[in-house]
């Protein structure tokens, strides 16, 4: 088989990531005339874009992959997208609002974005109250808890008690997966009940997720999907899925 353009060859690697959520390097070299190496480097690159995270023998793509990856991997995929849904998501906070924002990586793109705003932020995510510490105008408070290291996020009773009784205008929330037939969800048990607890604490209750998260569901549901009004993601998310949210009557805006 000749050796496609690495250009072409690239995006039919991440077509074929994106489809089946890894691929292996045998199966590049074999599908694309290509010598181990240059798998090797494409999946390289790929990475370093945040598309791929490399694994033993090939790669996968971190958000739709079936373990729980790391914060920082996590981090990594689809920077310009959750860059774009920060953005949206920021612009329907008003000054002197209330904000509450669960751990994750999108919903620390959105506490970036909040960056000058004045604003009252509520968090359960260690690393979202750093990013606003020194922000003259955001007030920040942090919940109590237990410290779990893989997201950064205060989970456990005293967490939940902090969110009870508290008046919240909009409930940021990132989640490992949304879908119409089982809701929003995520890997680990006590972090959905504290996200729970901010979508039932909020008047409004968005979502924040790219395109690899939708029509997924993962361990644990949060709540289903009526007890959220709003999704914002990516404008690279399938137009099926869109309709399929749009007709279980969640409103979707593309950022």
């Amino acid at each position: 088989m000749a050796e496609a353009k690495p250009r072409v060859r690239r995006e039919q690697i991440l077509e074929a990531l994106r489809e089946s959520g890894e691929v292996r390097i045998d199966d590049v070299v074999v599908r694309f005339g290509v010598s181990p190496a240059t798998a090797r480097r494409d999946l390289r690159l790929l990475e370093r874009q945040g598309l791929a995270i490399r694994r033993h023998g090939g790669a996968a793509t971190p958000e739709s992959s079936l373990y729980e990856a790391s914060f920082l991997e996590r981090e990594r995929a689809y920077i310009a997208q959750k860059r774009r849904i920060a953005l949206a998501a920021v612009a329907l906070v008003r000054d002197a609002q209330t904000i509450a924002l669960t751990g994750g990586t999108t919903t620390a793109a959105v506490a970036r974005a909040l960056r000058g705003r004045e604003v009252v932020v509520v968090t359960n995510a260690v690393n979202i109250a750093m990013e606003l510490a020194r922000e003259p105008r955001i007030r920040v408070h942090l919940t109590g808890g237990r410290l779990r290291g893989a997201s950064y996020e205060l989970v456990g009773s005293a967490a939940a008690q902090t969110l009870q009784g508290l008046n919240v205008d909009v409930a940021f929330i990132g989640v490992n997966g949304i879908s119409v037939e089982r809701g929003l969800t995520t890997f680990n048990e006590e972090e959905a009940e504290i996200n729970r607890a901010m979508v039932y604490a909020a008047q409004r209750a968005v979502v924040v997720a790219d395109h690899s998260k939708l029509e997924k569901a993962t361990l644990v549901q949060i709540c289903p999907i009526n007890a959220v009004g709003l999704l914002v993601t990516d404008r690279e998310a399938r137009v099926e899925h869109v309709e399929l949210f749009q007709q279980a009557g969640l409103e979707v805006v593309l950022a």
